[in-house]
């Protein structure tokens, strides 16, 4: 199991990466040279990259975010590996990280190969029971053809969703999972941590995020309150 530990050379990493994009400069090389400078492992240097941006880009993520009264009534549109896999890593007892655009986020994407497994039947069992009692309107819950077992996946997903009740929820195999969710998004509320989406959305609800702080709490570690609390000390 990866666990981060937030020692100062981290904590002042994610400050100077920061700094950097805020500054214009691009992402890869700004990554490169504050993971050299800091001595990142693997695991942080991913931390960095899924979970810090320019200001810009996170303050305007964060306006799009919406609570879950705005999800009744309205079409939820859903990144389905992105967030069962996100759900998983808490339900699995890793570490996920609340990010400065304000969306929750895991990094063992970057490391493990997901393979869908009878003990994530439970994560997509406690996903469904949520979204039956955030009453959208309609489900959408995509799924790219091109990870393996996909389709199996989508099919388990879309009984378990009968099961449940949930007759207006319906799983949808794509070529390109991030395009697919943008075309739609424009319809309703989007569920995804994949900041190329979230550029794209008008409105986003972060349903892992909604689970994970109900269910596994603890496993949330909080990236922006670090910055925060980083930043605040540079100036005194």
């Amino acid at each position: 199991m990866v666990s981060i530990v937030f020692k100062n050379n981290l904590s002042e990493a994610l400050v100077d990466y920061k700094y950097l994009l805020n500054r214009k400069y691009p992402y890869k090389p700004s990554l490169d040279l504050v993971a050299q400078r800091y001595g990142l492992s693997k695991p942080e240097k991913a931390l960095l990259y899924r979970c810090v941006h320019d200001e810009e880009t996170a303050s305007s993520i964060r306006k799009k975010l919406v609570r879950k009264d705005s999800v009744k009534n309205s079409l939820l549109i859903i990144d389905g590996f992105n967030v069962i896999i996100t759900i998983s890593s808490a339900l699995e007892c890793y570490q996920v990280f609340l990010c400065d655009d304000g969306v929750l986020r895991d990094i063992m994407k970057s490391f493990k190969k997901f393979r869908f497994e009878n003990k994530h039947v439970k994560v997509v069992e406690i996903l469904l029971k949520e979204i039956k009692e955030l009453k959208p309107s309609k489900v959408l819950m995509f799924f790219d053809k091109q990870v393996s077992f996909s389709g199996k996946v989508s099919t388990i997903i879309a009984n378990l969703a009968s099961e449940y009740g949930l007759s207006s929820f319906e799983t949808m195999l794509v070529s390109r999972n991030d395009t697919k969710v943008i075309e739609y998004a424009e319809k309703g509320v989007v569920s995804s941590s994949d900041i190329v989406i979230l550029l794209k959305a008008p409105r986003i609800f972060d349903i892992a995020h909604y689970v994970i702080r109900k269910y596994f709490p603890k496993k949330i570690v909080n990236i922006n309150k670090i910055l925060n609390r980083e930043t605040a000390m540079l100036k005194k």
